[in-house]
């Protein structure tokens, strides 16, 4: 199912020149503050673990498809609520789940759905988000929808988008099980060979149905 919802062969090439930069730059947001700001404390962002969030049904993927019930939650997910016009946290969030994705064992990687919700639908169609993902990793699946499943979608996470500006937004990673229940959410500032070992152990732990 997962491969199905996926268009772009992105298989023979590496990040592309955007995502390379946003990597270089990711230490100096870091260290100004800015994913501080956005975030709050660590203590606020662990007590969104825990809660039981709903599926991925009624958005639209990068490949103009509707999604149903059950798809995408076949095994873990690791999801981020962001949008393509970014210019900081969300390529530095994403290339850290590319960064992720190379350190995870084969068949563990497989095993995983990093997923981009926008926060942006006005701006970010299928077509957008596929290029868009395509140049951290082709395994990210993009997913849009209508602004108000979106919000809803958000408020179950807890996430918090819009404010000042309309695309304000709580810039965490969030481990999902495939039952829905968050098991762990992580900073941007979190090293991708931990949130690794969260996701191998994720994935380990889930037992598909015979």
């Amino acid at each position: 199912m997962a491969k199905s919802l996926k268009s772009v062969n992105h298989a023979r090439r590496g990040l592309s020149a955007k995502a390379l930069l946003s990597t270089l730059v990711v230490g100096v947001l870091l260290g100004a503050g800015l994913v501080a700001a956005l975030l709050g404390s660590q203590q606020s962002a662990d007590r969104k673990a825990g809660r039981t969030v709903p599926d991925f049904s009624g958005l639209v993927d990068t490949t103009g498809q509707t999604l149903h019930a059950g798809d995408l939650r076949d095994e873990p997910q690791l999801v981020f609520f962001g949008f393509t016009q970014c210019p900081d946290v969300c390529p530095a969030t994403l290339s850290t789940v590319a960064a992720v994705l190379r350190r995870l064992p084969p068949a563990v990687a497989g095993r995983v759905h990093p997923v981009l919700i926008t926060i942006d639908p006005k701006t970010d169609n299928s077509q957008v988000l596929s290029r868009y993902v395509a140049g951290f990793d082709d395994r990210i699946h993009g997913l849009t929808g209508e602004p108000l499943r979106l919000q809803r979608l958000a408020d179950a996470y807890g996430a918090v988008v819009g404010g000042a500006r309309v695309t304000d937004h709580t810039a965490l990673l969030y481990l999902v099980a495939a039952d829905g229940e968050v098991l762990r959410t992580f900073l941007p500032s979190a090293p991708p060979e931990a949130i690794a070992a969260a996701v191998e152990r994720a994935v380990r732990r889930f037992k598909k149905p015979a």
